[in-house]
């Protein structure tokens, strides 16, 4: 059985992005500042959605085809 991790194949922009909403959930969290640890969360939902689409179009890309 294979158990290593999938590589994203997203944008860096989009991988950067993502990791800074991360840092922002994290301080957020440790301040206890809920309403911005929430935006940064739903923020982070839309760019996931992102990254994924993404990731599919460069499988089709990709992809040899039978």
């Amino acid at each position: 059985m294979n158990k290593t991790r999938p590589v994203p194949h997203a944008r860096k922009e989009t991988l950067e992005l993502l990791a800074q909403l991360e840092n922002g959930i994290n301080m957020a969290e440790k301040t206890g500042d809920l309403r911005l640890m929430i935006s940064a969360m739903a923020e982070k939902a839309e760019v996931l959605k992102q990254a994924v689409a993404e990731s599919i179009e460069w499988a089709k890309l990709n992809t040899p085809q039978p």
